[in-house]
């Protein structure tokens, strides 16, 4: 580090994707190990009591780190006025774009519209921050659309078509990132699906794991559950996971330009991540079936939740992110180390909302 750099514990973060598990988890990292940074997140006026509450799990020297902007990530100027957008720009050194469905909204109607505002403006953003250090842009594996074989980190356009609208506006974001790159120190994380926080089970009630845990948790304990015999690879990621990695590949000179994938390296499959639930559940009967097979009420809940997750018999590159982990500590823990957490933090929910 140059001596004309701020020591990098007194820079000044950009997070955006709060109330997002994920957003939450890379502020967190920010906070934790860089004492003295300066966190701004942009939050849609709709979230912000939300948010206010979320931070109030934080210690209290952490809370006074944290800087809440009322905004629109896929707005003109993120929707600031003119001086809080040049502010922000001459201020922030480092910025995490976090994407996710629960933050953001696209189907299939306007899809293209949100990934070209998503990638615009974040571009131009950090071509406002000219001093910035790192820019590290989260999107998905689910990209590859519905690609099948291998997909190389480097891969982006191949044809694919997008069975989810949420994919193709994050390829789109993608490509106006790309597009960039030589203006910008940016890295591009794109993880596979989100099962939740491994520390604590937290997931969001959007995702598909929510769903096939809570609809596993309504079958009575004498019904027979059919767990599908399904042979494509499941590629689940732990969110505290993710937060890590990325966050360390923020910190590092050696990413800048680069795709990297996220995911767990030996891929479980629908029926066994069924079969982990259901023992975490504790719900003992159970029988094999074709996934396409009709299902009778309450096992059409879990079926559906099941079908939900299929995606294409795909496999994801992970070379270059095995370099940079490889020394770090950082890894993927497996879904049976915390499947028991997952159902507990649905449980939770469930009892509350009883």
């Amino acid at each position: 580090m140059s001596e004309s750099q701020p020591p990098l514990d007194s820079v000044a973060y950009l997070v955006n994707g709060l109330p997002s598990l994920l957003a939450r988890r890379v502020l967190e990292q920010v906070l934790c190990f860089e004492p003295r940074a300066k966190v701004f997140a942009i939050v849609h006026a709709d979230d912000v009591d939300y948010v206010e509450r979320t931070l109030l799990e934080l210690e209290p020297a952490q809370q006074g780190r944290v800087e809440l902007l009322t905004g629109d990530p896929t707005a003109i100027d993120f929707g600031l006025s003119g001086a809080e957008y040049l502010t922000l720009a001459q201020r922030v050194r480092r910025v995490h774009h976090v994407v996710t469905p629960s933050a953001i909204y696209a189907d299939g109607a306007n899809a293209d519209e949100v990934g070209a505002a998503l990638g615009r403006e974040i571009v131009e953003f950090g071509r406002a921050a000219t001093g910035l250090q790192a820019f590290v842009v989260y999107s998905s594996a689910d990209v590859s659309g519905d690609r099948s074989g291998t997909v190389l980190e480097a891969e982006l356009e191949a044809g694919q078509a997008f069975p989810r609208p949420f994919a193709r506006a994050l390829a789109l974001m993608e490509r106006s990132v790309r597009s960039a790159r030589d203006q910008l120190p940016a890295v591009v994380i794109r993880p596979t699906m989100l099962a939740g926080d491994s520390q604590t089970g937290e997931c969001e009630r959007a995702t598909p794991i929510y769903q096939l845990v809570e609809a596993a948790l309504a079958v009575p304990a004498t019904q027979v559950v059919r767990v599908p015999e399904d042979r494509a690879p499941l590629h689940l990621v732990a969110v505290d996971y993710v937060a890590r990695a990325a966050y360390y590949a923020g910190r590092r000179q050696d990413t800048i330009g680069s795709t990297l994938h996220l995911t767990d390296t030996h891929p479980t499959t629908i029926g066994h991540l069924l079969e982990q639930v259901l023992d975490a559940c504790g719900h003992e009967r159970r029988e094999k079936h074709n996934l396409g097979s009709r299902l009778q009420q309450p096992i059409s809940d879990l079926s559906r939740a099941c079908a939900a997750l299929r995606g294409p018999h795909v496999f994801y590159d992970t070379r270059q992110m095995d370099r940079l982990l490889g020394q770090s500590g950082i890894s993927c823990p497996p879904l049976r180390e915390y499947a028991d957490k997952l159902v507990h933090f649905v449980q939770g929910r469930r009892k509350r909302r009883a």
